[in-house]
């Protein structure tokens, strides 16, 4: 049974997960959440070294964006609030991460973190097999976008197809690394439920999630050799038929035109690439957010150049190398390190389609697993002392 903690740890995911619905929203639950516990313990731990850092490299940012933006005369306050709320987002889950989540068992947050990603997921569905409430969903977002003009395809709790497709191609991974630690067959009919859902959010997604599902294979073939040949395998295929023949079916015979859903794009992202026109240019940015391109990496070279990029990667790459020195002993906790690692490939591969990379949401799902792993290092320590790995 779900206990009361429970369910706010999967309220606090839910709403930094889904961040599309608001702006102020998952900051002023965060907000509220640390005066509760200060209010209960008349105190606050400081930050640690390791959360320090994190949020000198946010501020950091935060000064880049400033000066290409009064160098080139042009203020972007998107750019500029992104860096502050992420800095803001390292300080209130770093103040969490001290005071609460050492509390939240393992397995709890695995639930929690599987519960969220699987509203999204229905909410794929659901939008799928009741088309006439997708304008219901988008008027949540505050967008202009006309999401009812693509019939092949739902976008679940985000304003974008390719955000909903990294979210589900998120879920495939936790399943696939929860499967490579603890070899069930449950994992994999999970993950054969969820796969499905990506041939209605993007081509995109359908490439990644038929390569994670290849993976998946992998691993069954690894750990199940007979299991795999004489029982998943004709039932892959069998699967894999079906589907090739419902696409063919809606895709190729029916008055439906692909191109309704999901357009000739080639052409258009022709024109998305471009660059700077000067080295001054590529080095800080031009401070502009370039709404011609979709493309993540020339939105960033634009608002911050190529110190910006630098800087985020260094943001990212530093939290996972801070955490892997814990846990790379560790079986119980290294399964959320593989998740993590997979998080963050997922998101540098998403963002050759559009800015993900420090956005709303993903930055923050981010940071929580980080937050979460940090604040279980000394569990880490207790175990190695005692030999317990």
């Amino acid at each position: 049974m779900i206990r009361h903690v429970d369910w706010l740890v999967v309220f606090i995911i839910f709403i930094n997960t889904y961040a599309s619905f608001s702006t102020i929203l998952p900051i002023a639950l965060n907000a509220f959440v640390i005066i509760v516990l200060f209010l209960q313990k008349k105190s606050l731990f400081l930050l640690s070294r390791f959360q320090i850092n994190l949020l000198a490299v946010s501020v950091l940012v935060i000064f880049l964006l400033l000066i290409s933006a009064i160098g080139n005369v042009c203020i972007s306050t998107y750019s500029i609030f992104r860096g502050i709320r992420v800095s803001l987002f390292v300080v209130l889950m770093g103040l969490l991460c001290n005071n609460y989540m050492h509390k939240i068992e393992l397995r709890t947050f695995y639930n929690s973190l599987y519960i969220v990603l699987l509203v999204n997921v229905l909410c794929v569905y659901f939008q799928m097999i009741f088309p006439d409430i997708k304008p219901f969903f988008y008027s949540l977002f505050f967008t202009e976008k006309e999401f009812k003009n693509f019939p092949l395809r739902a976008f679940g709790l985000y304003s974008s197809y390719d955000a909903t497709g990294l979210c589900v191609c998120g879920f495939l991974l936790l399943l696939l690394c929860r499967f490579i630690y603890n070899p069930k067959y449950k994992y994999f009919y999970q993950f054969i439920f969820v796969y499905l859902s990506v041939f209605f959010i993007s081509r995109f997604t359908m490439v990644l999630g038929t390569g994670i599902l290849f993976l998946f294979i992998c691993m069954i073939a690894k750990y199940r050799v007979k299991s795999f040949l004489f029982i998943f395998l004709p039932l892959l295929i069998i699967s894999l038929g079906y589907i090739a023949v419902y696409l063919f079916t809606n895709f190729s015979l029916a008055d439906l035109e692909v191109a309704q859903s999901y357009g000739d794009s080639d052409d258009m992202l022709v024109q998305m690439i471009m660059f700077p026109d000067n080295i001054w240019a590529y080095l800080i940015g031009t401070g502009d957010t370039i709404d011609i391109s979709d493309i993540g990496y020339i939105k960033i070279i634009f608002m911050t150049g190529v110190s910006g990029l630098l800087l985020y990667i260094f943001f990212y790459a530093y939290s996972l190398l801070w955490i892997k020195k814990y846990i790379l002993a560790d079986r119980d906790y290294s399964f959320f390190l593989m998740y993590s690692f997979s998080v963050l490939v997922l998101l540098i591969i998403f963002n050759f389609k559009l800015l993900l990379i420090y956005s709303r949401g993903f930055a923050d799902l981010y940071l929580i697993l980080i937050m979460y792993l940090y604040s279980k290092k000394e569990d880490f320590y207790a175990k190695n002392k005692l030999g317990c790995i």
